[in-house]
């Protein structure tokens, strides 16, 4: 395994199922309510997880957020 694969694999291994799949929408453009609606969770819980997902990646805000998860091959 290369050195780039085995970081990605302890990148996403820091992430949790539902906040890899929050960070693909918030990367598509979705807001908070059209990502609750599609994942059929509340926007408090998609709200939480972008939240956790940003401490984790050192993003400021949401577009950081999405930037950086779609370099590191998060989605």
């Amino acid at each position: 395994m290369r050195k780039a694969e085995k970081a990605l694999g302890k990148a996403i291994d820091n992430f949790t199922l539902q906040e890899l799949e929050i960070l693909k929408w918030v990367a598509l453009g979705n807001s908070d309510c059209q990502i609750s609606k599609l994942l059929e969770v509340s926007r408090g819980e998609v709200v939480n997880a972008i939240d956790s997902a940003g401490k984790k990646l050192s993003a400021n805000n949401r577009v950081d957020i999405a930037l950086k998860a779609i370099t590191l091959g998060l989605v």
